[in-house]
């Protein structure tokens, strides 16, 4: 979606427990409503919080960290074009 950059959807993504590598194509009614809930809450975060830097998951996008939530491993990988950075666990990709 325009305008969101990469802090925000891995912020949104983290938030929706959805991977970044997940078609569109695949993703289910609950899937859409909980990116939609996660992208209203994130913006507002952001917003009330003073920018997207501020926001749970983003001190975690470095090499060797872990997920806030769970504990596991931070992965990161290229999506689209973009880096990309979401827990190993609870956003694997569905096969």
């Amino acid at each position: 979606m325009a305008g969101i950059g990469n802090l925000l959807a891995d912020q949104i993504l983290w938030a929706a427990r959805l991977n970044p590598g997940r078609r569109v194509d695949k993703l289910t009614d609950d899937d859409i409503a909980r990116l939609l809930r996660a992208t209203r809450a994130s913006v507002r975060a952001a917003i009330r919080d003073g920018g997207v830097h501020t926001l749970k998951v983003i001190p975690f996008r470095v090499a060797g960290a872990h997920c806030p939530r769970d504990g596991a491993p931070m992965a990161k990988s290229t999506v689209g074009g973009r880096t990309s950075w979401w827990c190993s666990v609870e956003q694997a990709l569905a096969s």
